[in-house]
């Protein structure tokens, strides 16, 4: 485990007893499914939660059509974050491990098939990790 992990983790331990790391406050779609909905690029948002810095934010749940289990109607996708590009959840989680409780990140959202012109801002809060 790398020094500066455990400088972080350690400390946090003996202070709460606990781990907390920064959140969106979404649950992530899996690749794999984000690929069968015919999502190629990016991080499909499964479900936002209520009161989390993502439903304050306006991002949405996905919502599936009842007739066709794969075929989504309403959905945001995050492509980047502060400009870096997410391919993928695994990319995501990279990002938001660098960032702390509390900081802002510019989210670059598809929205039911189109990229929506401007960011979107979102407050990281807190989760236990």
């Amino acid at each position: 485990m790398p020094v500066d992990t455990v400088n972080e983790i350690v400390p946090q331990l003996i202070r709460r007893g606990y781990v907390t790391k920064a959140d969106l406050g979404v649950k992530y779609a899996e690749d794999a499914i984000a690929r069968r909905c015919g999502i190629n690029s990016g991080v499909l948002i499964a479900e936002v939660t209520p009161n989390s810095p993502a439903h304050k934010a306006g991002l949405r749940t996905a919502r599936v059509d009842r007739r066709y289990v794969w075929r989504l109607v309403q959905y945001d996708i995050i492509q980047a974050v502060d400009g870096e590009p997410v391919p993928n959840n695994d990319a995501l989680y990279r990002i938001l491990e660098d960032k702390k409780v509390g900081d802002k990140v510019k989210l670059k959202l598809v929205r039911n098939g189109e990229e929506k012109p401007e960011d979107v801002v979102v407050t990281l809060s807190e989760v236990r990790g």
